[in-house]
């Protein structure tokens, strides 16, 4: 299964990261269209199998292990 993810990405105070105003959906065009409003600046794409969750990050117009 496999569900898109976009929001804002903000340093945290504390280190690390905190992620503000997230929306989810299982349709990577609709995650797209997003992604390119209200500040968003991120878009993560998370695979859900039997063997655990792999989470890639659209970057420089390609899915990277990166973010």
């Amino acid at each position: 299964m496999t569900y898109y993810e976009t929001g804002i990405r903000v340093q945290a105070a504390k280190g690390g990261y905190d992620y503000v105003d997230v929306f989810v959906t299982q349709s990577e065009d609709e995650a797209r269209k997003a992604s390119q409003y209200d500040r968003r600046n991120y878009l993560a794409r998370l695979t859900f199998e039997a063997d655990g969750c792999r989470t890639e990050y659209w970057c420089d117009g390609r899915w990277s292990s990166e973010p």
